[in-house]
């Protein structure tokens, strides 16, 4: 590898000339007649140019040039050399003495490669560890020259070598054979500083389920997608990878972990204690949080002090212990309907715009980001009355004493017969929800699923009435280009919900947004129709009389089983270009607005942030007191930690286009977010 032009190439011994260059001498040490005057030794013994015509970075700009923005290191492959320039920079003291805040940030990307080379150099010496400690009769005859599996003893050898278990020695050890066998394309992206050593373990263990010639195809999909993504990010590319290779390995890995299903309760650092079920079946873990959620709403309907994810862990508490910490009402205090929350209905202080506010259902601030319920996780049902019988000594109501909640139950939840009610989102491509294809889905909090899962878990919403349907449009890459919310008809042709294609208020997209293939163009052909007609518990999809939205897919009539009767008006949304169809006149964006934005992008458009679009602020890129339009082509979703940051000082937020957002940061390095990409 070399940095700059390839006409010298470093050994592990210092460097040596490209044989194939012209002016190199065969016969002597020394260049020809046509090199370049000798390089002065610039740094200690070891560290020289490794082109007559490349300067250091010392000599380009300052002490750090080469590590702004652009500049030969700022890119640089990990080797030694670049070690040696930004050793150079850092100093000892670590200030980076001369740099500026560009510069300190492409010394900081430099560094993090060179961690990642320096952790593929040592998973070498394991593999060629485990080469010379073969199991018996396992000679290295596999890929890479390795052999099927280590010896008894190699584990506890490592183990003693670099001072860890035998458990993560054996790990470790397994890690090295998988670069070493089934994932050398990852081995070269550790190596070459692409990915770092955490996101190599996840492609690593998400992938084992596979055999060798599935695992080299998973590994191409996932490499290409992994460049600037975070840890969970991949873990999310990985796994739809592995369920699209093989959805029924994918499958059979779920069956089987759920046979391990368990409780463990450990100790935290803090003095608390986790308790936590692991490997439990899907669709009932999402009922479970469903139910969680709801009866923490009713806890904050009565009166109950604390954020969503205190009142969640209460609830948990209550339903595991049988107790209820329902507070008594005082008397002549009503008590809200179940699932009603306080501060339901009521504007944002007087100076503060709605916008400042949390979303709906978003979590304090300051809770976690990713994979943490909230308030606007999937809602649930825990019927008023219908408490576990039961009580503590530290205060709880008992259900006995408790007032029955005034007004109806919550209408979202799982009910009775375990029916999920999808407040949530399940995302599943039109072909394998219908049973045409085997491509996986996607569900919120779980990520990839595979089909007969995601297959599943539309059945369970399908069954349940208060479930609520979407159909979005994907190109060939995944990226939303037409969406869709289903309002129901009777088999008579009487409606009612929202009207023509207006989601309900607050309502969040769910449970299905199937991603049918359709090529955007003038006629718009939309989604293809399934034939025959709907059977009982089969969902079909098929074209209906009416030509649907302006530039959009048409009108179509989705049943997904008993006797439900939806029409979907499928628009077209606005990615690289916007019509204004939906623009607001005022600060606040309009349901759809916020809804289309929402299914647009999916996440915070911050490009490590995960948090749902449904758990974010609307926020406009350039603010609306300033003229910036409530509109798709100047909003998108911004949790609020992230909202806060743009607003912040030294930073910056450009939306060139509606679907992509550009964030600079206060060191002047540049973000772009594109569109989600669903599974297709």
């Amino acid at each position: 590898m070399s940095i700059g032009d390839d006409s010298w190439a470093l050994s592990d011994d210092g460097w040596e000339p490209d044989k194939d260059d012209e002016d190199w001498d065969e016969d002597g040490d020394t260049f020809g007649s046509a090199a370049a005057e000798p390089v002065p030794e610039l740094f200690e013994a070891g560290f020289l140019p490794r082109d007559p015509g490349l300067d250091p970075p010392d000599l380009i700009s300052g002490p750090a040039g080469g590590f702004a923005g652009g500049g030969v290191m700022d890119a640089a492959p990990p080797c030694s050399t670049l070690a040696g320039f930004a050793e150079e920079v850092t100093g000892l003291s670590g200030r980076c003495a001369g740099a500026s805040d560009d510069e300190l940030v492409g010394v900081l990307r430099a560094w993090g490669r060179l961690e990642s080379w320096a952790a593929e150099r040592k998973l070498a010496v394991i593999a060629e560890l485990i080469r010379r400690r073969p199991a018996p009769g396992n000679p290295s005859s596999g890929p890479g020259g390795m052999p099927r599996g280590w010896g008894k003893f190699c584990g506890d050898e490592l183990a003693a070598a670099v001072a860890i278990s035998a458990q993560a020695a054996e790990k470790t050890l397994q890690l090295a054979h998988d670069l070493a066998c089934r994932l050398p394309g990852t081995a070269r992206a550790l190596r070459e500083g692409l990915i770092d050593l955490v996101k190599a373990r996840i492609i690593a263990e998400v992938t084992r389920v596979l055999e060798p010639e599935e695992a080299a195809a998973a590994e191409a999909l996932i490499l290409a997608k992994v460049a600037g993504k975070t840890p969970g990010q991949v873990r999310v590319i990985a796994a739809r990878a592995v369920a699209s290779v093989n959805p029924a390995a994918a499958q059979a890995r779920r069956e089987r972990a759920q046979r391990d299903a368990r409780v463990e309760l450990w100790r935290e650092d803090a003095g608390t204690a986790a308790l936590c079920g692991r490997d439990l079946p899907p669709a009932e873990a999402l009922a479970a949080d469903q139910r969680i959620t709801a009866y923490a709403r009713e806890l904050k309907a009565a009166g109950l002090a604390g954020t969503m994810d205190q009142l969640r862990a209460r609830a948990f508490l209550d339903l595991a212990l049988g107790i209820c910490s329902r507070p008594i009402s005082p008397p002549g205090h009503g008590t809200r309907a179940a699932g009603q929350d306080a501060d339901a209905g009521h504007d944002a202080p007087t100076g503060q715009p709605a916008e400042e506010r949390p979303a709906e259902g978003s979590p304090a601030e300051g809770s976690p980001a990713e994979g943490s319920p909230a308030e606007g996780s999937p809602a649930g049902n825990y019927p008023a009355g219908n408490y576990p019988a039961g009580g503590n000594s530290s205060g709880q109501q008992r259900p006995a004493d408790r007032p029955a909640a005034a007004g109806p139950a919550p209408a979202d939840g799982p009910s009775a017969d375990g029916s999920l009610a999808a407040a949530i989102n399940l995302t599943i491509p039109l072909a394998t929800l219908l049973g045409l294809a085997e491509r996986p889905g996607e569900a919120a909090g779980l990520g990839a699923i595979d089909p007969a899962l995601a297959r599943e878990l539309a059945r369970r919403a399908a069954d349940n009435p208060r479930s609520t349907w979407c159909v979005t449009v994907t190109d060939q890459e995944g990226h939303a280009t037409g969406h869709g919310c289903a309002r129901t008809t009777s088999r008579t042709g009487r409606r009612s919900g929202p009207g023509p294609n207006r989601p309900e208020p607050r309502s969040t997209p769910g449970p299905s947004r199937p991603g049918p293939r359709s090529t955007p163009g003038p006629s718009r052909p939309g989604p293809r129709s399934t034939p025959g007609p709907n059977r009982s518990g089969q969902l079909t999809f098929s074209r209906d009389q009416g030509d649907g939205p302006p530039g959009g897919y048409g009108r179509w009539r989705l049943r997904p089983g008993g006797d439900r009767d939806l029409l979907v008006d499928l628009e077209p949304l606005a990615v690289t270009d916007c019509d204004h169809r939906h623009e607001s006149a005022g600060y606040q964006p309009s349901d759809t607005l916020r809804h289309l934005v929402q299914i647009r992008d999916a996440e915070c458009t911050w490009p490590p942030c995960r948090r749902a679009a449904r758990r974010c602020d609307f926020e406009h890129a350039i603010p609306w007191d300033q003229g910036g339009r409530t509109c798709s082509c100047n909003g998108g979703p911004r949790c609020r930690h992230h909202h806060h940051a743009k607003q912040a000082h030294g930073w910056k937020l450009e939306q060139n286009q509606p679907g992509y957002h550009t964030w600079t940061t206060p060191a002047g390095r540049s973000y772009t977010t594109g569109p989600a990409e669903y599974p297709i």
